[in-house]
């Protein structure tokens, strides 16, 4: 009951109650933007190899080194790393992503290159045309050529 009366209220809520709620409140957001913006948690270790990001020059310049460092250490969002030359280097765990190797690139250098007779791939173009042609035969199948549009012109009115 409201009075103008001066008098002593209870309270309503405890103090612990509504830091309980606060800290809730507080979980249940954080959880949903670490959800919106698919964060992860980062699954680097140390003795991994890692790409190091470089400032972009331009916009042909590629984002990363191209040679792999090795991951020395980690520690929260920062890590240490090792580069080819021996150089070591702290750089926050977003500079830095998971270097992973190719599949069945054992050997970095390219095969010698096979000589070829020019003879054998014309033929081969033949067959390949000839089979195409077949299929088109066999199928039954007429390709069907459109007439191009033709723009027409009208005379402006005066």
């Amino acid at each position: 009951m409201r009075t103008k009366l001066p008098g002593l209220r209870e309270a309503v809520k405890l103090d612990e109650e509504v830091r309980d709620r606060d800290q809730e409140k507080k979980i249940k957001m954080e959880e949903y933007s670490d959800r919106m913006r698919k964060a992860e948690e980062s699954n680097r270790m140390a003795g991994d190899k890692v790409l190091l990001k470089k400032p972009r020059a331009n916009k042909w310049t590629t984002q990363s080194e191209s040679q792999p460092y090795q991951l020395i250490d980690k520690c929260g969002n920062s890590v240490v790393i090792n580069s080819p030359e021996g150089a070591q280097y702290k750089r926050n765990s977003t500079h830095v992503k998971l270097y992973r190797e190719r599949e069945g690139a054992e050997s970095p250098e390219k095969p010698a290159p096979q000589d070829v007779d020019v003879g054998d791939v014309a033929s081969d173009l033949g067959e390949m045309q000839q089979s195409q042609e077949d299929e088109i035969k066999r199928r039954d199948i007429t390709p069907v050529k459109t007439p191009r549009p033709v723009r027409t012109r009208h005379a402006q009115k005066i």
